[in-house]
């Protein structure tokens, strides 16, 4: 009887090697990789606003993941209303553009004084093509100092 079994053994133990050798066997799957994330950000230490732009990409549709944006009033400048953080699926100077959040911080103080944003763990989805960009600015004093930084990815 070993005569007999012993054959049925040896092919099934190859086949199964060879199977696996040559990838006809199950095997796990690969592990999905979580997509690169970008930043970009800007600054300034004028009346404008600052903006922090993705630029647009054929195809590619950007998603913020966090926003960050500061804004510290110079001594002795008087604000004349609060700032604003707006953050564009395409730009704040082009069309088509879509507003996807908007903060209005209080208007900081005579002296110095400023408003942040922190906001992180966002979902916010862009449509493929077009630029993202953050913008802060608004109705600060004459010397101020503005602070976009946008995180993202693809």
């Amino acid at each position: 009887m070993t005569k007999r079994v012993l054959p049925v053994v040896v092919l099934i133990t190859l086949t199964s090697l060879l199977s696996y050798k040559f990838g006809s066997a199950p095997t796990a799957r690969a592990q999905t990789v979580a997509p690169a994330e970008w930043s970009v950000w800007a600054t300034t230490h004028s009346p404008v606003n600052a903006y922090a732009t993705k630029p647009g990409v054929a195809g590619v549709q950007h998603v913020a993941d966090c926003i960050i944006a500061d804004a510290i009033n110079a001594p002795g400048a008087q604000p004349t209303g609060p700032i604003g953080v707006k953050l564009y699926d395409g730009s704040a100077t082009t069309s088509p553009s879509t507003v996807l959040l908007t903060i209005d911080l209080a208007q900081p103080p005579f002296t110095v004084g400023g408003g942040q944003v922190h906001l992180c763990g966002l979902n916010l989805q862009g449509t493929a093509g077009r630029p993202m960009q953050l913008q802060i600015g608004g109705f600060v004093g004459s010397s101020p100092y503005l602070s976009a930084n946008l995180v993202g990815h693809d």
